[in-house]
Formats: structure tokens, C-alpha cells, sequence
């Protein structure tokens, strides 16, 4: 089965395309998953309608521990636009489909708690397209 035209994988588990720290977060680490200024692959002039983000891990996150942050002026600031706390044992695998992306550049991070983690998988995949 194959994904709709338009959803780009961005990132995922052991294969950071184009992020800074999307290793396994330490305690109380941040990985970034998904940085759109620092996009390599011929990425650069994608603007994104909406983000999927898939997270799988042993512990619950820090308090907002998941954030999208968006960026006008190519990620010299970023605000905070959206957050979520990954509760473990209530999200399993957390699914986030936000389709509010309004700037030209989207940074997609997550936070852990104090836990060291067991198991950590991820994926951020953009969607170019206006959908329903």
C-alpha cells in the first residue's frame, strides 16, 4: 500500500534526513525530528499544508513534551505554536495530524521526561497538498 501523492517523508527512526538531534533522547533531552531550514535532498522551496507525526516510546514525554514551533524569518525565532504531552500508557503511539502550518518554516521537537527510554520510534512526514 502506498501513500497518497503529496506526503514527503521527512524523518523517521535511525534516518535523519534532515535534523540536528533526532537520536534517542537522553534524560530530559530534546530530539529535533523535523527542521524545515535544514532541509538537504532538494527539499528546499517545499512549503508544508500539514504535518503527520507518528511517536512510539517507553516513557511518557516531558509537560509538552511534543512541540511544533513555525518560523517567518527563516529560524532566527520560533514560536510555539502547538503542544502535546505524550502520556505513554493513555497514547501507545501517538498519531498528530496538524494542519494549521502557517509559516514558512516548521521545527518539530520532542522533549523527554527523566526516564531513560527503552523504545523510541518516530516519523514526520509533510503534506504539500490542501486536503479535507
Amino acid at each position: 500500500m502506498s501513500m497518497d501523492p503529496g506526503y514527503i517523508l521527512v524523518g523517521k527512526t535511525g534516518t535523519p534526513i534532515n535534523t540536528s538531534g533526532a537520536l534517542q533522547p537522553g534524560s530530559g533531552g530534546v530530539a529535533t525530528l523535523y527542521n524545515s531550514t535544514l532541509l538537504s535532498l532538494g527539499y528546499i522551496g517545499r512549503q508544508a499544508k500539514a504535518l503527520v507525526i507518528n511517536v512510539r516510546s517507553s516513557h511518557d514525554s516531558a509537560v509538552d513534551g511534543l512541540a511544533i514551533s513555525e518560523s517567518d524569518d527563516s529560524g532566527t525565532n520560533w514560536e510555539t505554536v502547538y503542544t502535546r504531552t505524550y502520556t505513554q500508557a493513555v497514547d501507545g503511539r501517538l498519531k498528530v495530524i496538524y494542519k494549521l502550518v502557517g509559516a514558512p518554516d516548521v521545527r518539530v521537537t520532542f522533549t523527554n521526561s527523566a526516564n531513560v527510554l527503552t523504545t523510541w520510534r518516530w516519523s514526520v512526514l509533510i503534506d504539500e497538498r490542501e486536503r479535507g
